[in-house]
């Protein structure tokens, strides 16, 4: 694309109005609201708000030390810690606080695919529903969680607008130049927060080293010279990353210091002891994006975008083929978020591909056709992603007929104060095996065994959870799905409409 033809496409977004955008954002921050009124359900989220919450801290009292071992001991590249500290320095460490960046960020994705359907067709109409219909979706219960994927999300529809704006192309002139360093800045930026945006900086910036090798003769040199000068501190900033999450915990662990594995490098060693070849993950990923946008539609916009990204920006599809490639064929556990990310990034491609290459159905029938696809995913979302449920009560039945995949059930609500009123009278030390946010966000001030050790059985029943000093947790919060090993000496207590248990160990 040439400098002129970006600045046509420009012009382009003033067929999107005032009006629209609030269209979109309305609709986004209307149905994702009811993420404020949910429970934590796992970890992910509460260590999150532990971590920034503590940084908080660390930093009013100027400890930059204690700042940086918090960052690096987590398992997660730090931007998602580290973008919530604003609300939660103003607003306290609350789920409300936590979660306000991330609703935000999903607020923009969904006026960013709007905006990226205007500028691949032209066309208002398009962009609007392009917009709306990501907003009606289930994909906000994952993306406005405090887990880092709709920065993700967000930062990947930045740098495909950034792409149909400026393809890779040789460095020869001074807009060519500025171009690569946004690419370039937004590259890293998705770096930090998740590294497996490593697919795309890798692949994007093959791409202009052909460019630069592809310029004319008497050119080329001072292509390449470019490129590489321009990329360095780029490439700089990537190995100072790797030197300071991966081989500061890798040297602290050969001499010594620490007697396993932590932070990035944990992750990171996880990570390459489970990828394999496989099938299954593809198979999680479609399970995953059918319960999350609607069954069959979401995996096809998936196919179907990426044909689109292919017509339109080359550099684009192949960075998203390859992450596709990798997600679903090679990595194995926990890659239907990173899937969902690349649905919405191909969303507007495929509304480009379905709309500007159907001219009756673009011309004479969008509002039925296009009615009747808002309808059915509003009603879906409406169902089985707002509609508040108790824990027993959620539709899992319904999941799983329409071969779909729930990570996280946020609007299942978990009954707290039936919880804490059970747990007030609790007397010795109290363990967790349902997610630390009962002890670290819910209840902090009960006697908690601290660092505990949950040991289970072969079948994995609860054995015991004891504290770092060696004391028993008398009474244990576990799932109803959860069991102790003996029941001996042991009551259970069931709360009504919960998945929560209480065992209490009477001898």
């Amino acid at each position: 694309m040439t400098n002129a033809s970006a600045g046509s496409c420009e012009g382009k977004l003033h067929l999107f109005t005032w009006l629209d955008y609030l269209v979109i954002v309305g609709a986004s921050l209307g149905v994702s609201a009811v993420m404020f009124f949910s429970s934590f359900h796992g970890d992910d989220e509460v260590m999150t708000l532990r971590v920034a919450a503590r940084v908080v801290d660390a930093l009013k009292t100027g400890d930059f030390r204690l700042t940086a071992m918090l960052l690096g001991a987590d398992y997660h590249p730090p931007l998602r810690n580290l973008l919530p500290l604003p609300s939660i320095a103003l607003l306290g460490p609350t789920m409300f606080a936590v979660r306000l960046p991330s609703i935000l960020a999903w607020s923009l994705s969904c006026v960013l695919a709007g905006t990226i359907a205007v500028r691949l067709t032209s066309s208002r109409l398009i962009g609007l529903i392009s917009g709306i219909l990501v907003a009606l979706t289930g994909l906000f219960q994952l993306e406005a969680m405090a887990i880092g994927h709709g920065y993700l999300t967000c930062i990947g529809l930045l740098l495909c607008r950034q792409l149909l704006i400026d393809p890779p192309r040789a460095l020869l002139e001074k807009e060519d130049e500025r171009a690569f360093i946004k690419t370039s800045m937004i590259l890293y930026a998705g770096f930090l927060c998740f590294t497996t945006f490593s697919l795309y900086v890798a692949a994007i910036y093959t791409f202009y080293l052909i460019s630069a090798i592809r310029a004319p003769i008497d050119h080329r040199r001072r292509a390449i010279s470019r490129l590489i000068w321009l990329a360095l501190p780029f490439v700089l900033a990537y190995l100072a990353y790797y030197a300071v999450f991966i081989g500061v915990p890798l040297y602290m662990l050969k001499q010594g210091y620490v007697d396993a594995p932590f932070g990035q490098l944990h992750q990171n060693l996880l990570r390459s002891q489970t990828a394999h070849l496989n099938i299954q993950s593809l198979i999680d990923n479609i399970k995953t994006t059918n319960y999350y946008t609607f069954p069959v539609i979401g995996p096809l916009i998936s196919a179907i975008g990426l044909i689109g990204m292919l017509r339109r920006s080359p550099a684009l599809f192949a960075s998203s083929f390859l992450y596709f490639i990798i997600i679903s064929f090679y990595m194995s556990g926990n890659t239907g978020q990173h899937f969902l990310s690349l649905t919405v990034w191909c969303f507007p491609f495929a509304a480009a591909v379905i709309l500007r290459s159907n001219e009756t159905l673009a011309a004479t029938a969008p509002r039925a056709v296009i009615g009747l696809v808002a309808a059915a995913i509003g009603a879906w979302t409406f169902w089985l992603h707002m509609w508040p449920y108790s824990d027993t009560s959620y539709p899992d039945d319904v999941a799983a007929r329409s071969f779909g995949n729930p990570l996280w059930r946020n609007n299942a609500i978990t009954p707290i104060e039936a919880v804490g009123a059970r747990l007030g009278n609790t007397d010795g030390l109290v363990g967790s095996a349902a997610g630390s946010a009962w002890e670290f966000y819910y209840f902090p001030n009960l006697n908690w065994a601290r660092h505990p050790t949950l040991t289970t059985g072969a079948n994995g029943c609860i054995q015991s959870i004891r504290s770092q000093d060696g004391r028993l947790a008398t009474t244990v919060i576990a799932l109803n799905s959860q069991t102790m090993c003996s029941m001996e000496h042991v009551t259970r207590e069931t709360i009504p409409g919960s998945a929560i248990v209480i065992f209490r160990i009477t001898g």
